[in-house]
């Protein structure tokens, strides 16, 4: 009979309401998996805030590069040797060299 269908359907929807009461909502940061890209954008934005390179912090870390003093003379060379390298190569000691360091030591003694 259609009255007694009827009741069934409303009370599995009434059912169905009581469990989705009863859920922990779904947090914020995982909306976009239920069609909200949105909140994936929003998110986007703050981690990509976060890592926004300020003036500050490059004068800090690359004090020769962005100013606020020389350490590391930056101005006279940047050609990616230690400072280590460099005196084992003034000092003419090859067997402690590797990579880019020997090639230069190489080419500075004429061996290339």
């Amino acid at each position: 009979s259609p009255g007694v269908i009827a009741a069934r359907a409303a009370e599995r929807a009434a059912k169905d309401e009581a469990a989705k009461a009863a859920l922990i909502p779904t947090p914020g940061r995982f909306l976009f998996a239920f069609g909200r890209p949105d909140v994936l954008q929003q998110r986007q934005a703050e981690r990509l805030a976060k890592w926004q390179w300020s003036s500050e912090f490059l004068s800090k870390a690359r004090p020769d590069k962005a100013g606020g003093g020389n350490y590391g003379a930056g101005d006279y060379f940047d050609d990616g040797l230690t400072v280590l390298e460099r005196s084992q190569i003034g000092a003419g000691k090859e067997a402690y060299l590797t990579g880019g360091a020997k090639l230069r030591y190489k080419r500075l003694t004429g061996q290339i």
